[in-house]
């Protein structure tokens, strides 16, 4: 069973003396974490998922043992960052997707592939606290630290989602201590722009945008990359072989369903194909049938 691969944030998670730890061990998900993001109901939000599954994931940030709440402050580009390399542990570093030229006089289907690695991944180290200095009349000062995954999380159930995120990460307005509430709504609109961008600025960030080109008419055009969002399409597409290895290996091995929970994808997957390759022979079966059927 793999005990997990090193791999470092390109942001990092602050530590109670304010230290960047930025080293993480992550393991590839096992059956019983498939088994659980099956059985999650169908309403629970991308950005739940995400900090439950890092949750479950991640056996370490720095030398501290990770837990749901070292989770819930690492960056959006952070948890990219890791659905990225949980992605690759889990199907491999090669991503195939299917799109359509935007070009309306062409609109040809086409194959985009790419490797993970590929993606760009822009690294910024995090603070404790960052300023923002707006210039006016008077000239006012922001203190603000970056939002983490529980900030998203909370500020997607506010009335204004924007505001509310705002307002978590303000620490200080003018060298005060300032609710953040308060010292958002004291700003006009284009000094609450100058923070969001500022944040934006100062934050790790996993690229969402590849860029494309129609073999058929040539025309070149930008495609979006959720990693997360890809990655549980991936997985729930999956759902039925999930089910069909389990059973299988659950009735002609007889193994505890806690062991076959156990297994990685991978292992999983190994042992099916042994398996169907044995039923096969004893069926007599070509190999050519047995390709097919796996």
């Amino acid at each position: 069973m793999s005990s997990g691969v090193l791999c470092t944030l390109p942001g990092g998670w602050l530590d109670r003396r304010g230290g960047c730890q930025r080293e993480v061990v992550l393991r590839p998900l096992r059956g019983g974490d498939e088994e659980w993001l099956y059985s999650l109901p169908p309403q629970t939000s991308q950005v739940s998922v995400l900090t439950m599954l890092l949750a479950r994931c991640v056996k370490r940030i720095g030398p501290y043992r990770a837990s749901r709440a070292m989770i819930r402050t690492l960056s959006m580009g952070d948890c990219d960052f890791l659905v990225l390399r949980l992605h690759g542990l889990t199907f491999g570093e090669r991503v195939e997707r299917v799109l359509v030229c935007p070009d309306a006089a062409c609109g040809a289907k086409m194959d985009l592939d790419f490797e993970l690695g590929q993606v760009p991944v822009e690294e910024r180290p995090r603070r404790p606290r960052y300023t923002l200095r707006l210039e006016g009349s008077p000239a006012r000062e922001v203190g603000f630290r970056l939002p983490g995954l529980g900030d998203v999380e909370a500020a997607s159930r506010a009335e204004d989602p924007e505001r509310a995120l705002l307002a978590r990460c303000v620490l200080d307005l003018d060298g005060k201590a300032t609710p953040g509430g308060d010292a958002v709504d004291a700003l006009p609109d284009a000094a609450r722009e100058a923070l969001d961008a500022a944040m934006e600025q100062a934050s790790p960030r996993v690229e969402d945008t590849l860029e494309a080109r129609c073999p058929e008419c040539g025309r070149e055009f930008p495609t979006t990359f959720d990693a997360t969002a890809s990655f549980l399409a991936s997985l729930y597409s999956q759902r039925h072989e999930f089910d069909r290895a389990v059973h299988l290996l659950s009735f002609h091995y007889h193994w505890p369903l806690g062991e076959i929970l156990g297994l990685t994808r991978e292992r999983r997957r190994h042992y099916v194909r042994l398996l169907r390759d044995a039923l096969d022979v004893g069926s007599g079966l070509s190999a050519r049938e047995r390709a097919e059927a796996s």
